[in-house]
């Protein structure tokens, strides 16, 4: 007795295209979120230092300014950017790129808006 024909799954690959490709927006997002992240930090410090305590809006970066000074602001900074942005690219990993890409892009208008609002 023969076997039916094979039919084609939808998650095999048909294409010629890398794996990685998909990929690239999304590391592009992250990195750039990431450097906006500790510009956020950095140009923070720098308006506190030059503004005084007040002049930062966020009360966990204001005492962490306060009681260990302007590097822990950067290394909070620095920190918690690694961690949400690797959960958002774990996301993508578990098939919700568009979730993590919309979080990505939020992040990085968050992390724009911060550093414009240090500037100003």
């Amino acid at each position: 007795m023969a076997l039916p024909p094979r039919r084609r799954i939808a998650s095999e690959r048909t294409s010629t295209q890398p794996v990685w490709k998909p990929w690239v927006p999304l590391f592009a997002l992250a990195g750039l979120a990431w450097l906006l992240e500790l510009l956020d930090g950095a140009t923070a410090v720098i308006m506190m230092q030059n503004r005084g305590n007040t002049a930062e809006l966020n009360p966990v970066v204001r005492g962490v300014f306060q009681g260990f000074g302007p590097l822990a602001v950067v290394l909070l900074k620095f920190g918690l950017a690694t961690i949400v942005l690797t959960s958002f690219l774990y996301l993508a990993r578990k098939r919700r790129r568009v979730l993590a890409r919309n979080c990505l892009l939020v992040a990085l208008i968050l992390a724009a808006m911060g550093v414009v609002s240090n500037l100003s």
